[in-house]
């Protein structure tokens, strides 16, 4: 069992994106060198700028591509719901189940670390195996205020960083 179980990105990591009756510029330019940085020696790309620079659409114009196998955190500051690590932990675990083709969380499901990293495993076995990449898109963390950065650091705790085959774009 390879990848042709696992769900393509347009999957939930692209449900997830807002979308604007805004045009957008595109920016394939850009995404074509994160994903040339990627494919180095690179396993993360942190893309940098002053707010309303596009560091956010760029992130969602990259998850959204039906190409790429995304998970992906879109945060907002406005919130503390937007960057709860135990909602966060719910998003990225429902999307990994996605990518594996398996049943939705239930509602009331509270994050179980064990399981987490069971899931996690498996997709990564399945990537291997098939020679694929999942990209983990994660956009806001420099929002969350310094007072809440213990939320800041239990969402990078649920990131993978260092296993193969999972790539990071991180703002």
């Amino acid at each position: 069992c390879g990848l042709d179980r696992l769900r393509p990105a347009d999957s939930l990591a692209a449900a997830m994106i807002t979308t604007s009756a805004v045009p957008e510029i595109a920016r394939e330019n850009i995404i074509e060198l994160i994903l040339k940085l990627l494919s180095g020696q690179s396993d993360a790309v942190v893309v940098e700028g002053e707010s309303g620079a596009g560091k956010s659409t760029l992130l969602q114009q990259f998850a959204k591509d039906p190409s790429r196998r995304c998970v992906g955190v879109f945060i907002s500051a406005g919130s503390r719901w937007a960057y709860n690590a135990e909602q966060v932990a719910y998003d990225v675990t429902s999307q990994i189940l996605a990518l594996l083709g398996k049943p939705p969380l239930p509602e009331d499901f509270v994050h179980d670390e064990t399981l987490y990293r069971r899931h996690l495993n498996e997709l990564a076995r399945r990537c291997r195996h098939a020679n694929e990449i999942v990209y983990f898109v994660v956009d806001g963390l420099d929002e969350i205020p310094e007072s809440d950065s213990p939320a800041r650091q239990a969402i990078i705790d649920l990131l993978p960083f260092g296993s193969d085959p999972f790539r990071f774009v991180l703002s």
